[in-house]
């Protein structure tokens, strides 16, 4: 994945940028125990994947994607994030990219860190959807890169855990209709093949 560098802003832009990736935050936990309640339909698709920031110098509490193609009027969606785990159900048809993503960091005096993604060309974990379907965009985990004083660069690197697998098993424990679940032991199956 090509590599991104984090931005600082100044204390006057802190405040806002704190209250609009709160507000980013609340909307994805919001309904955290209804996750998958309405049935799987035919637009229905579940997007998700991991990130670890074990060495990151803040935690993930906050995800956005936005909708390149096709065009729509609510381009931006927000995901839900557990211990890692990243994901989104209801995604329309069309071509994503992940646009940033942010957490807290207590090494770095408590304050709101937000990360881009590259903004340029699709990476790896840029998702299409095509269909009704599960979407699984990967497992990654944060590294960090050299950079000067006062700057932090990193990159996410695909890692092989969790699987796919492990993180079904954590979705299959939330999907509240019969149907998702019913949806999710059948990717299990095909998987396991």
């Amino acid at each position: 994945m090509t590599t991104s560098t984090i931005y600082f802003p100044p204390r006057s832009t802190s405040l806002l940028l704190l209250t609009a990736a709160l507000s980013i935050l609340v909307s994805s936990c919001a309904g955290g125990d209804k996750f998958l309640q309405a049935p799987f339909a035919e637009e229905s698709s579940l997007v998700f994947g991991y990130i670890d920031m074990t060495d990151a110098p803040s935690d993930i509490r906050w995800i956005q994607m936005k909708k390149i193609r096709s065009e729509s009027k609510t381009p931006y969606y927000s995901m839900r994030v557990e211990k890692g785990m990243i994901y989104r159900a209801y995604v329309p048809d069309g071509l994503y990219k992940f646009d940033k993503f942010g957490g807290y960091s207590f090494r770095l005096g408590g304050i709101e860190m937000t990360y881009a993604f590259p903004s340029q060309g699709k990476q790896e974990i840029d998702p299409v959807i095509k269909g009704p379907g599960i979407y699984y965009v990967g497992a990654y985990k944060y590294q960090k890169l050299d950079a000067p004083a006062l700057e932090i660069r990193y990159r996410l690197v695909r890692v092989n855990q969790p699987t796919e697998e492990e993180l079904l098993r954590r979705l299959l424990d939330k999907a509240v209709h019969p149907s998702w679940k019913e949806r999710i032991e059948q990717r299990l199956k095909e998987i396991r093949k």
